[in-house]
């Protein structure tokens, strides 16, 4: 969202920039990250493959929220459990 005093339309430009730098943070486009998973996970096994697509779109989740918060806009929050999960 949008942070206090900013209009949608430099929301839109925060937003743009932020896009760009996700991608370089994270490895590149999501194409060469997602032919690197399989390419992985061809030569040691799927699961490796799956592996490198999370780790690329954590990356990219990751730095584009620093990035957003860091230009003034709010971030999505998590709010705690009220109750915690079931112990195993």
């Amino acid at each position: 969202m949008p942070g206090p005093d900013k209009s949608f339309e430099q929301f839109q430009a925060d937003d743009a920039v932020c896009r760009q730098r996700s991608l370089q943070q994270a490895g590149g486009p999501p194409r060469t990250a997602l032919a690197q998973g399989i390419a992985t996970g061809a030569a040691i096994g799927a699961s490796a493959g799956m592996s490198a697509g999370y780790g690329f779109q954590r990356r990219y989740d990751v730095a584009d929220e620093q990035c957003m918060y860091a230009k003034g806009n709010d971030t999505p929050r998590v709010s705690p459990s009220s109750t915690p999960p079931p112990r195993r």
